[in-house]
């Protein structure tokens, strides 16, 4: 028996997707499915049968229905929309992610099929999305009446995903954030005005700032001196090293022009990203899935796989984008910062050192530290779920709960690891040397040494 159901077929940016009316649609669940199913020809991997395209990214849902009065968080909305993502091996469907090029072409679709009356040059649609529970604004440019349908946008200068990142970032600040925002990008993002404010960040900000930086590394080097590795001469009171000159500067001479050299080699025979083959930037033909910039791959992961949790503190709503944007961040950040601090306090140790400790001679220290990086490496894998979804052929919901278990368990695991081995390599006498009563032989470790006695031959003796 065939069943006639109403549906455009609409793209979004990079992604297409199905649009179904909610009153179209049978008001029971199990049903409701089974017809979804059907329509995207599921579960068959090549999905034959149906609309979808042969992979769970390509086979998108967008359930449109009428504004919901009776519900205090969809007050002033024109539509509410649900967005689905249709499996393939099994008949599921994955109503907890939420895509962004679909959402924009909601906003279209709300114009075309009457929801809000259109308005030049730009409507503004406000949706109310059932995955999120919160209020979308969507700004659609219209011309005679109807959505733009070709064109180009782009943001000069500014590729990727990471400005848009920091954006969302800052303006989740309760009470300063659209201050904070407004101050560093000039305006609702995307705006031109980010441009100088780039440029003066670049040529005269960041400058000043390495130079302070390089200033400040000079005046510690000369008031603490360096560290250095143990060795027969080497004690906690003193500095090995080679005299400044001639020694260090034609070291650092010879460095400086072997470096010189290699880059002036590279920019004249190697050729890197030729971009004059690609044009401009055009976020429109940009192709998916597309990822973050790299140094902030791991916040991307975190934005994606933390729970849309918004409490409500003192009647301030705390977007859920605040606590893995700002606060883990700044958790992390500051336990790395306040470390060597907080140890020394704790230890009661001020005494000067120059020696460089083996990992394992601090077993707290070695497995926070590996924790914290097992932290930074589990969240930037999660920051490419979409990624590693479509090259291991499975869903982004399921990659999503895994990060987020990981996340949890994997660095308590690599510090519980980290801790007792460093404790076994510490117990064993491994990185342990002579104290500083023995200056002969401080920094050197207990073994054996070989001397060539006076018959020719050799012999073993002890150190």
């Amino acid at each position: 028996m065939t069943q006639q159901l109403r549906c455009v077929i609409m793209r979004g940016g990079t992604s297409k997707a199905v649009f179904l009316k909610e009153g179209d649609l049978p008001a029971d669940e199990a049903e409701r499915t089974q017809t979804i199913l059907a329509v995207f020809g599921s579960p068959d991997r090549r999905q034959i049968d149906g609309l979808g395209g042969a992979d769970p990214l390509t086979s998108k849902l967008a359930i449109i229905g009428p504004p919901r009065p009776g519900d205090p968080r969809a007050l002033g909305t024109h539509l509410t929309y649900t967005f689905g993502q249709v499996e393939i091996t099994h008949p599921e469907i994955d109503w907890l992610s939420l895509c962004g090029n679909i959402s924009s072409a909601v906003g279209a679709y709300g114009v075309y099929e009457g929801y809000v009356t259109p308005q030049e040059p730009v409507t503004e649609v406000r949706v109310f999305n059932t995955n999120l529970n919160r209020v979308l604004t969507i700004e659609v440019p219209v011309e005679k009446g109807r959505p733009l349908e070709a064109g180009t946008y782009a943001v000069p200068g500014v590729p990727g995903t990471g400005a848009r990142i920091l954006y969302s970032v800052l303006l989740s600040v309760p009470f300063i954030g659209p201050w904070l925002a407004s101050l560093l990008f000039g305006g609702e993002f995307p705006t031109d005005a980010i441009i100088p404010r780039l440029f003066v960040l670049h040529v005269l900000f960041l400058p000043g700032l390495v130079i302070g930086a390089i200033t400040v590394h000079l005046v510690l080097l000369v008031l603490h001196k360096h560290t250095q590795h143990r060795g027969p001469l080497a004690r906690e009171d003193n500095v090995v090293g080679r005299y400044f000159w001639p020694g260090q500067v034609f070291l650092s001479s010879g460095l400086f022009f072997l470096t010189a050299a290699v880059l002036a080699v590279i920019g004249g025979l190697f050729q890197i990203n030729p971009i004059w083959l690609y044009g401009p930037f055009e976020a429109s033909v940009v192709a998916s899935p597309a990822q973050p910039d790299w140094y902030v791959g791991w916040l991307d992961g975190a934005l994606r796989i933390f729970p849309p949790f918004e409490p409500v503190i003192l009647g301030i709503t705390i977007p859920s984008v605040f606590a893995p944007g700002i606060v883990l961040p700044g958790i992390l950040f500051t336990i790395v910062a306040l470390w060597p601090f907080a140890e020394a306090r704790l230890s009661k140790d001020r005494a000067e050192h120059h020696l460089l400790d083996d990992p394992w001679d601090h077993p707290v220290r070695l497995a926070t530290g590996l924790a914290i990086l097992t932290v930074f490496g589990v969240l930037t894998l999660a920051g490419g779920n979409d990624v590693l979804a479509f090259y291991f052929g499975t869903d982004v919901h399921t990659l999503t709960v895994l990060f987020r278990w990981l996340s949890l368990i994997l660095p308590v695991v690599v510090w519980v690891v980290a801790w007792r081995f460093a404790l076994a390599r510490r117990g064993a006498g491994e990185g342990t040397a002579p104290g500083p009563d023995d200056p002969e032989t401080e920094g050197r470790r207990p073994g054996s040494a070989v001397r060539r006695n006076a018959a020719g031959g050799f012999e073993e003796v002890e150190s």
